[in-house]
């Protein structure tokens, strides 16, 4: 496993929990929460393309898109 691929796996690790976090919330979601899943997103999609310069591939997962923190 490369370096991007595992930082990959535990920002996925995280945002699992996080958009868990946001359905208990529901409407009253803290802010922060909010702001770590989008630069988790962010991140990915960042270590995502270094990868692919490399010639790597990390495969797309439904979380990694950047949409809402409810969904």
């Amino acid at each position: 496993m490369t370096h991007e691929e595992e930082l990959v796996r535990i920002l996925r690790r995280r945002l699992r929990i996080q958009v868990e976090q946001v359905k208990a919330f529901g409407k009253s979601v803290p802010p922060h929460i909010v702001m770590e899943i989008e630069d988790a997103r962010t991140q990915i999609a960042d270590l995502k393309e270094s990868a692919r310069k490399s010639g790597l591939t990390i495969a797309d997962e439904e979380i990694d898109r950047l949409m809402s923190a409810g969904g």
